[in-house]
């Protein structure tokens, strides 16, 4: 991120953070090594050299028994991310389309073949189970998704202890949010965004697959309907352009088609959510098309903290300035993969925070995201431990936030506690230039849901929330000579 070279001893200390896993586990055999080394290295030797795999699409999963999991834990799918990423960037190998964990909005298919490319022919997954003497077992194996059978010889194991993180990991339960929309996996109301880019990505494939016709569809900018997902036709507009058998035209009157969502009940909160493209009179050959996904409306009211303990007052002054700010053309709003920075994206302006070290310090950032809790942010990795961000005096750190079309005063303000309150999100900095309090945070922010892109990521909340702020309150209050926090609240502009 930083283009100076790091202090050395601020060096040595994020390495020292980065690595607080229990010694007993030689780094050569540690399971995320493994993972994004050996076994990326003999998967892409077997799709890229076996004539069986010649031209097929590979999915890569979490299995459970002997199917793909859409509720696993977060170990799994820290692991299967990284194969992902290892995959990601080598030649001569297909992967098939599936959204991707590190990015908030699904990328929309620009031709037939990324469509096909949707359907595997070939899933490769990994199941994580424990062993009876305390060890872990990380299972690689192989199903032909067209024949429906394991793939003979195609298998890699490891075998080891886990990290004090990655037993946490595995302990905590997780969805593989590439199974969102599912009955089992529902979209969250609050995830507009993610449903139209959805449905979207479905209603263009069935428009590409048609060879005659034309469907005019006037864009609305006005909601369609007085729900919770009354925007999300609107949205699904702007994200099905650019194909042969659909013109968007700003004029009702040369509109031959609308486009209509309809929410209909399940059971209890789960809901079934609509979209149809349909055809407006008698126009010939042209047929409605419909897409679908599972929405949870909750009707009970968010968790709130309602004893959140008082954090004690910083001491120090090791960060001496906190603020929001607009960038345009800076690397922290280019493609992810280009520097590691947390939320990247391609070439558009972005919002983004700026904290700024007095002195030579450690600096943790969180985020309590509205109605959805508190969780640590994390880059594009979105690694498994909390990643430290180390800075020199004076030195600035900025990392780009979600969900702002503005900024300007009133759209932020500087907030003196750790009370959550409606409104907006909450992001905190702390900070500390000691190697011991740099460890115990550490510690503690581990603990925290890792948010790593523009999506919601349900983090502690309520009671476990309350009890984990009444954790850190014991980590600052004993510190309190050695570390700095500081919080800002943002405000939507819509």
């Amino acid at each position: 991120m930083f283009t100076r070279r790091p202090d050395p001893l601020l060096a040595a200390l994020a390495i020292a953070l980065l690595s607080f896993a229990d010694p007993a586990v030689p780094a050569t055999r540690d399971v995320e090594d493994w993972v994004s080394g050996e076994l990326a290295d003999y998967v892409y030797a077997r799709l890229t050299t076996s004539p069986r795999f010649a031209g097929a699409s590979v999915e890569l999963v979490v299995f459970a028994g002997d199917q793909p999991a859409s509720r696993t834990d977060e170990l799994s799918l820290a692991l299967r991310n990284s194969l992902r990423r290892s995959l990601a960037g080598r030649r001569d190998i297909r992967l098939g389309w599936q959204p991707d964990p590190d990015q908030a909005l699904r990328q929309a298919p620009v031709t037939a073949e990324d469509c096909k490319a949707m359907h595997p022919d070939l899933l490769v997954g990994i199941e994580v189970r424990a062993a009876r003497d305390g060890t872990a077992v990380v299972n690689v194996r192989a199903l032909d998704d067209t024949e429906h059978r394991w793939v003979p010889g195609f298998g890699r194991e490891w075998e080891g202890r886990l990290s004090a993180g990655q037993q946490r990991a595995f302990a905590t339960a997780a969805v593989d949010r590439a199974y969102l929309g599912r009955r089992d996996v529902p979209y969250d109301a609050s995830e507009t965004d993610l449903i139209a880019s959805h449905l979207a990505r479905d209603l263009r494939c069935q428009l590409m697959r048609r060879v005659s016709g034309e469907y005019r569809l006037a864009v609305n900018d006005e909601p369609s309907d007085d729900n919770a997902l009354g925007a999300v036709p609107k949205l699904v507009s702007h994200q099905v352009g650019g194909i042969s058998s659909l013109r968007l035209t700003s004029s009702a009157s040369a509109a031959n088609a609308a486009l209509n969502g309809a929410l209909h009940p399940v059971a209890g909160d789960l809901h079934q959510y609509w979209l149809v493209l349909e055809p407006v009179g008698t126009q010939g050959d042209l047929q409605p098309l419909a897409s679908s996904v599972y929405v949870e409306l909750s009707s009970q009211a968010p968790h709130v903290v309602d004893n959140a303990p008082e954090m004690p007052v910083s001491t120090t002054t090791l960060l001496s300035d906190m603020r929001l700010v607009r960038l345009s053309g800076s690397p922290v709003c280019r493609q992810a993969g280009t520097t590691a920075t947390l939320l990247s994206r391609s070439g558009e302006r972005c919002a983004a925070l700026r904290v700024t070290a007095a002195d030579d310090a450690v600096v943790f950032i969180l985020n309590h995201q509205q109605n959805l809790g508190l969780v640590r942010l994390d880059d594009d990795s979105c690694t498994i431990r909390p990643r430290p961000h180390v800075l020199r005096k004076g030195e600035s750190l900025t990392v780009r936030v979600p969900d702002l079309v503005a900024i300007d005063d009133a759209t932020w303000s500087p907030v003196p506690g750790w009370t959550p309150a409606p409104g907006g999100e909450v992001y905190f900095a702390i900070a500390t230039a000691d190697g011991e309090s740099a460890r115990e945070i550490s510690k503690h922010v581990a603990t925290l849901p890792a948010r790593c892109s523009d999506a919601v990521r349900p983090g502690l909340d309520g009671a476990a929330l309350e009890h984990w702020l009444r954790g850190l309150r014991a980590v600052l209050k004993a510190r309190s000579d050695d570390v700095a926090w500081r919080a800002v609240r943002t405000r939507a502009v819509l």
